[in-house]
């Protein structure tokens, strides 16, 4: 659901610096928690133009002093597409290149998100005053991320000291009492460095709805009601330490999560009572070593931590009265090298392994899926190629990956529900990616791969008296290819100051699509019969005049279409893939003054396979001004969803 708001925010920023506005420069002090945003500009910038895959870099000026979510940022990236349940804290996954949430893969840190339970990362409950950048792929990805995805990879970094003492704190508060306040603080004194952050946010989420009354047809029952027991409360708090040696990079950083989320339910079955919470504990530990001059090493480990709790003990939200309290714990480590052969060639090899474990609770001894472990082994090798003077880029790749899955079954005291078994897969992943630059200012590029997204545990061994998994499913798996060019100018005189625009064009062939379906009577499981094709072109561009005004924006055409045999569904737009999406901003900046304008379309969709119950399309305005009177200050107001376009 989303709704017109208004938003008021506060931005303190504190420490030496200097910062870039787009592709211009400005001298006065200024920094984004501990690293500069030049610093930032230029590494994203490296990043996109030294590498073939379709990749855009979200720095940190983007995401910090703005009344914003990881989602709402990676809503306005190309080809990305935010599924949510509506309100701050609800559910939010997204889907690349027409995937499935499931089909993207998460990481934090190089470390995955995504869990075997159901395979989706809710976006909506990572922090950002934490995040220094997050890199889109979308399709391929770089091989030493030891991970791929149908759609692509989220490779979400954080911050940490880099320069001197820093301290940036925020404030904000909008409509529906909603808020958000943090802070960051870092210092280096010397070869030791350390940050902690915290966050805090919460809202009562009680916006105006229609309540039709479970009467779709009947419009004169409906009545405008608020949203109850819609409330998220969530507290985050980061910390992270680090020591630089003569040739080696030692970190240790643990970040912790609690949250709150009232459960609604539907609009025409609100609940009071339901509720889910969540606590979450990350802690990784990294060594990086330049071990020769053409040998570099990265060696990572970490340990994981989950408990989720739902109460609906008044069985409101459906499936009968459920208190359960589900535990995944995660351990892992691996290691990325690097070897550089002379000038043109840079080989890199990773090798990771990582054990899941899954323990359900559950008070009223209704377990839905039982006590599972999925342990994982990856290799990989990439080969990075420059020929022609660095004009041309070859970067073959190719990745096993070995899954093992079991399940012990479980007594909850009752009734035994499920049976000891395991399931294993050994799957490849090939890659190869090239790239033309014939001039700095021109280049093209084309990507092939085929991916793989292995089932869950609730699509394996789920069994909750109403669903019955399959294990018998195969990881679903894809064919990727695109191609596509672009040009990038920039002038530091002139009129335009800077332009760029990039065209890309995709296909994917998906298989072994898992839905769930009906087996008999009430009750379902996991198939694999539907097939999908999926085609589209993705655009982008960006200019700016003087040092006053700033464009930019991206335009998605995709066909997402069933392939699979099911006469129902066959021909049929996969659900919630819009054909056209739209996203337009505008910035001008004078005096202390920024006032901005952001546009939003997205086409009419489908709710489900036989495209029954369409989603009309939106148009979502956003505008704002910001004030800045000082260089450590800045206020902004912003009224988001002006024209109230509910969906």
């Amino acid at each position: 659901m989303t709704v017109a708001s208004a938003v008021l925010y506060f931005t303190l920023l504190a420490g030496p610096g200097t910062v870039h506005t787009e592709d211009t420069v400005s001298s006065e002090p200024f920094s984004l928690g501990t690293v500069y945003v030049v610093e930032q500009k230029e590494e994203a910038q490296r990043i996109e133009e030294e590498s073939p895959h379709s990749v855009t870099v979200i720095t940190e000026d983007r995401i910090t002093g703005k009344f914003t979510s990881v989602a709402d940022v990676l809503s306005e990236e190309v080809g990305v597409r935010i599924n949510t349940a509506g309100g701050l804290g609800s559910f939010s996954t997204t889907s690349i290149r027409g995937s499935s949430g499931e089909q993207v893969t998460v990481l934090l840190d190089g470390i995955p998100l995504n869990e075997a339970l159901a395979g989706g990362v809710n976006l909506a409950a990572l922090p950002t005053s934490i995040i220094e950048s997050i890199e889109v792929y979308r399709g391929s990805a770089p091989m030493s991320l030891g991970v791929s995805g149908i759609g692509g990879v989220i490779d979400i970094k954080t911050k940490r000291a880099k320069n001197k003492r820093t301290f940036f704190s925020q404030a904000q508060y909008g409509s529906f009492e909603t808020f958000l306040g943090s802070a960051f603080y870092g210092d280096k004194p010397g070869p030791f460095d350390f940050s902690v952050a915290y966050e805090h946010r919460q809202s009562e989420n009680d916006f105006e709805y229609v309540n039709d009354r479970g009467t779709k047809f009947n419009t004169a029952d409906d009545r405008v009601e608020k949203r109850q027991n819609n409330e998220y409360r969530e507290e985050n708090v980061s910390l992270r330490g680090g020591y630089d040696f003569s040739a080696v990079r030692l970190d240790v950083i643990n970040n912790y999560q609690t949250s709150h989320k009232g459960l609604p339910g539907t609009v025409g079955a609100p609940t009071e009572h339901a509720a889910f919470d969540t606590m979450e504990n990350l802690t990784t530990a990294q060594a990086e070593l330049q071990a020769t001059d053409d040998l570099f090493a990265t060696l990572k480990g970490y340990f994981a931590y989950k408990m989720d709790e739902l109460d609906d003990r008044h069985g409101e939200v459906g499936g009968g009265s459920q208190d359960t309290e589900d535990i995944t714990t995660t351990a892992g480590t691996d290691l990325v090298t690097n070897y550089t052969l002379g000038e043109y060639q840079t080989v890199s090899f990773i090798g990771r392994a990582s054990r899941e474990e899954f323990d359900p609770k559950d008070a009223l001894s209704r377990i839905t899926v039982p006590k599972s472990e999925r342990t994982t082994y990856t290799a990989g090798l990439e080969d990075r190629i420059e020929l022609f003077g660095k004009k041309v880029l070859v970067l073959p790749s190719l990745r096993i990956d070995r899954v093992e899955n079991e399940l012990f079954g479980v007594d909850v005291g009752k009734v035994v529900l499920g049976e000891a078994g395991d399931k294993t897969y050994d799957v490849w992943t090939p890659q190869i990616g090239l790239k033309y630059t014939p001039w700095p200012f021109l280049y093209a590029k084309a990507n092939a791969g085929q991916y793989h997204r292995f089932p869950s545990f609730f699509e394996l061994f789920g069994n909750n008296g109403t669903f019955i998994g399959n294990i018998d499913l195969v990881p679903e798996r894809s064919n990727n290819f695109d191609v596509g060019g672009g040009v990038h100018f920039s002038w530091q005189e002139a009129l335009l100051r800077y332009f760029s625009l990039e065209v890309t064009l995709f296909k994917n062939y998906v298989e072994n699509l898992i839905t769930i379906e009906r087996a008999t009577g009430n009750i379902s499981t996991s198939r694999q019969v539907d097939e999908a094709e999926i085609t589209g072109v993705e655009t982008v561009f960006r200019l700016g005049l003087w040092s006053l005004f700033h464009f930019s924006g991206n335009i998605t055409y995709q066909e997402a279409i069933n392939e699979g045999p099911v006469k129902g569904k066959r021909g049929k737009q996969l659900p919630q893939r819009p054909v056209w999406e739209v996203d337009l901003f505008a910035r001008l900046t004078f005096w202390k003054l920024e006032p901005f304008y952001n546009y939003r379309y997205v086409d009419k969709n489908y709710l489900n396979a036989s495209n029954i119950g369409e989603v009309e399309a939106r148009h979502l305005h956003n505008a704002g001004i910001s004030y800045r009177p000082f260089d450590w200050l800045t206020a902004t107001l912003e009224v988001q969803n002006i024209t109230d376009k509910q969906y």
